[in-house]
């Protein structure tokens, strides 16, 4: 999954701080920037901060997105900017929108929230070429207005069906950006989450593009979301037992691939036991009581084949002594209902 950010032009930000903002993100390995062109609470100089940031960004080599109503579109002059793409914003009609693609230079994006099924039919009836566009989902800045996890995986399951390339919004704490500024989320539980969370739901409902919605994100949130280059569920700990922890280091730092076949109580790690030699042994040790789910354990000798075996729980159960308890992990009530998305998954061990 990749990365982009957003900048706006017209809400305060300066020149000066937007170039470190738009180059500390292409050190990182981001390509894509966002802007809008049609936000109520922007001032008189979007238009010329608009066209410094642009150049700004072409000099960089990198693509600017840009979020464009009917209107502007007639008002502005497309043909003198550097731009990758446009998301067509309210306005524009069925004819028109099948017109663009066919026509522009610019690679085209449709609103991924509100397009359905039967839209898309008119649109492919009137010549448009699924492989010719991308979707973008909305940003949502008023608390409880975002969209459902099902409702946006359904869609987008409904776009990868035919090819199409999803972004969508990610919240950053760091500069939450007006009217509100109560984070600028695509769904809307995301709102309360941290980066992690938000990025192993949206490579989860396959999201091709992750997107920060608020003004900025600081450095170490712009490093985790290129981390996701990688396709890998990122699993963090909240409760561990650091003993067991540094026995089996080796063994939790790799990178785990999930067994095909669902299991009601466990996520099974394929890849574990094959770190775990032959000779190699496992003592029980912190192997009594409840597993409670989230819980990470590596099964010990008393599982004798399975001995080095990585799970992560999904329901509670009695451990019969065969599981050693490392700890917890941050993950979502989803992610949990929908494990069989994840495919493969790195514990974060900082």
């Amino acid at each position: 999954m990749k990365s982009a950010i957003s900048v706006y032009p017209g809400l305060g930000i300066s020149d000066a701080d937007y170039f470190n903002y738009i180059s500390e993100a292409k050190n990182q390995g981001i390509e894509l920037v966002f802007m809008s062109l049609h936000i109520p609470e922007a001032n008189l100089k979007l238009l010329e901060q608009f066209k410094t940031l642009l150049n700004y960004i072409d000099s960089l080599k990198m693509k600017a997105i840009i979020d464009i109503s009917k209107k502007v579109y007639d008002e502005l002059d497309l043909s003198s900017i550097s731009i990758y793409g446009l998301r067509l914003d309210y306005g524009f009609s069925d004819q028109e929108i099948v017109s663009l693609c066919k026509t522009s230079t610019f690679k085209i994006f449709l609103n991924a929230s509100t397009i359905d099924a039967e839209g898309f039919d008119k649109l492919r009836n009137l010549g448009l070429n699924p492989n010719q566009i991308g979707v973008f989902h909305n940003f949502y800045p008023k608390p409880f207005s975002g969209l459902a996890e099902e409702y946006f995986y359904e869609k987008n399951k409904f776009y990868k069906s035919l090819g199409i390339e999803v972004l969508a919004f990610t919240c950053s704490h760091f500069k939450p950006r007006l009217p509100l500024f109560k984070g600028l989320p695509t769904i809307e539980n995301h709102r309360n989450y941290d980066i992690y969370m938000q990025l192993n739901e949206l490579l989860m409902m396959k999201v091709d593009i992750a997107c920060v919605g608020d003004a900025m994100a600081n450095s170490e949130e712009l490093k985790i979301m290129t981390s996701y280059q990688d396709n890998f569920v990122k699993l963090r700990f909240n409760k561990i037992n650091q003993e067991i922890l540094d026995e089996h280091i080796e063994i939790l730092k790799m990178s785990h691939k999930v067994r095909p076949d669902q299991s009601l109580y466990i996520i099974r790690s394929e890849s574990s036991r094959s770190l775990t030699k032959t000779n190699q042994k496992i003592n029980p040790k912190n192997n009594a009581g409840w597993i409670e789910p989230k819980t990470v354990t590596i099964d010990n000798l008393n599982n004798l084949r399975y001995c080095g075996e990585v799970n992560i729980w999904k329901e509670t159960a009695k451990n019969d002594g065969s599981f050693n308890i490392i700890g917890n992990v941050e993950i979502s009530e989803w992610m949990l209902e929908n494990s069989e998305l994840i495919k493969e998954f790195k514990f974060i061990l900082e």
